[in-house]
């Protein structure tokens, strides 16, 4: 198992523009973590230069990922730079999307999503299902088009991770009808696609099963932590029952660390971390 840190951790800066992504391999090897998951949500444009900003020019604000080269070089020169290694790239999807024209935008998206992974050098890309829950026709609609683009994936070395992460994918079960759609003969481990266990995207009452249930297929992890206790527990999430369902299911990909409160992430990766090698028996 390996302890990495997501993009999201440092989100307030990142929304602030006082930390670009590109900027994010370096912050976690300052924490002494060489494993990091980047985010494409913050794959902002370039700032403008000094001379534009003599003149007045203002940081573009895009809702839209730039998948330019420049910036996608920018960020695999600084994680080349910092020594750390891209466990996933992260991307938000609706796989559920009905109409012709929006399956086929979501199909080109994923395609740009594929190719950055591969310049990036991850090995992963974590997306979403959208859709509602409980709705058959959304997870007919997620199999046919995820079925589309996952030989295209493979092609270039990537797996697909689903997260528990609202949507259709509130319901353990439709995830594992999912996964189960595409058979697989081989190492459980290298499943071509498989789910992004998040430790927190579970309703009141529902988690220790969700986790059980999902243990098995995950191929990558999300470690949510927001607050801790004086013990150094975090308050809202059972990391020891969490993690200990990974290890029962014979898990050892990343476990990725999203720090989502509005403090300085920095100590609170390190309390994370910290809680992660406690309960996975590292210490």
């Amino acid at each position: 198992m390996q302890i990495a840190v997501s993009s999201w951790s440092f989100h307030r800066e990142l929304y602030a523009g006082t930390l670009r992504l590109a900027g994010v391999p370096l912050a976690v090897f300052e924490l002494g973590i060489r494993h990091v998951e980047l985010n494409d949500l913050f794959l902002a444009p370039p700032p403008p230069g000094s001379i534009a900003r003599l003149f007045g020019a203002k940081p573009a604000q895009s809702k839209t990922p730039d998948y330019g080269r420049r910036a996608l070089q920018h960020v695999r020169q600084n994680r080349f730079r910092s020594g750390t290694r891209l466990v996933c790239w992260t991307i938000e999807t609706d796989v559920t999307v009905v109409t012709p024209e929006a399956q086929n935008a979501q199909r080109a998206y994923l395609a740009t999503a594929i190719e950055a992974a591969r310049f990036l050098g991850a090995p992963i890309l974590r997306l979403t299902l959208g859709g509602t829950r409980d709705e058959r026709a959304d997870l007919g609609r997620a199999i046919d088009l995820l079925r589309s683009v996952l030989p295209v994936a493979m092609a270039s070395g990537l797996r697909l991770a689903i997260e528990n992460h609202g949507g259709l994918s509130s319901e353990p079960g439709a995830l594992e009808e999912v996964v189960g759609a595409f058979k697989w003969s081989g190492d459980p481990g290298a499943r071509p696609i498989g789910v992004c266990l998040d430790f927190g995207h579970f309703a009141e009452g529902d988690h220790a099963d969700g986790v059980r249930r999902l243990a098995p297929l995950a191929i990558h992890a999300h470690a949510p932590a927001r607050a801790f206790d004086e013990r150094g527990e975090e308050t809202s999430i059972d990391y020891r029952q969490s993690l200990g369902a990974l290890r029962a299911a014979g898990y050892d990909a990343a476990v990725s660390i999203e720090y989502t409160g509005e403090s300085d992430p920095r100590q609170a990766i390190r309390t994370a971390k910290a809680l992660i090698e406690k309960h996975w028996g590292m210490t």
